[in-house]
């Protein structure tokens, strides 16, 4: 499954990606950024571009886990959750728990 992995550090790159286009584009809040504002003829790519990588790539990041894991089967709950779906943060699969 090596594939999956090269798919998870592609889209690790566009979060780098998303971060660096929000510092220079001055589109969206963050705390840094550049000292030159772009013309709104220079943000609409920007706009477009960083809409569309936001739209999927969280949600993608945290789906491979939680496809992936291999400590249950089908319809049953993890040996490792509580009555409400998670032990805490201490858990090893606190990220993916139900």
């Amino acid at each position: 499954m090596l594939w999956i992995d090269h798919l998870r550090l592609f889209v690790i790159m566009l979060v780098f990606n998303m971060h660096a286009c929000v510092t220079y584009s001055h589109v969206g809040g963050w705390y840094i950024t550049s000292a030159n504002e772009p013309t709104l003829a220079q943000k609409i790519p920007f706009i477009l571009w960083q809409g569309s990588l936001q739209s999927f790539f969280m949600g993608l990041l945290f789906l491979f886990p939680a496809i992936l894991r291999t400590d249950r089967s089908p319809g049953t709950v993890p040996a490792h959750s509580s009555a409400n779906g998670c032990s805490g943060w201490d858990s090893p699969h606190s990220f993916t728990c139900f």
